[in-house]
């Protein structure tokens, strides 16, 4: 970065000061929608995040009861062995 000039986020360049308009209030309203922009962010990732963990637990569940019906399905078979012969 030069002296006198800034670096403009929104045009991606810098900038002299002589034509730059209100710096400070600029830069808060910048900051002000970086900030909500990015908690916005925060937000959806913390809930997509939750969605995951949900969508784990479930499939946790269903795998679980997947293993419990094809150990039924093997004594099952174990038993009709045992009851031929």
């Amino acid at each position: 970065m030069r002296p006198s000039e800034l670096w403009n986020p929104d045009t991606e360049e810098f900038i002299t000061i002589e034509s730059f308009n209100h710096p400070i209030e600029m830069n808060r309203t910048n900051l002000r929608s970086k900030l909500n922009h990015a908690s916005e962010k925060d937000k959806k990732i913390e809930e997509l995040f939750n969605e995951l963990q949900h969508e784990k637990q479930r499939s946790a569940g269903f795998q679980e009861r997947h293993c419990l019906v094809l150990n039924d399905i093997r004594q099952a078979k174990q038993l009709a062995v045992l009851h031929s012969q």
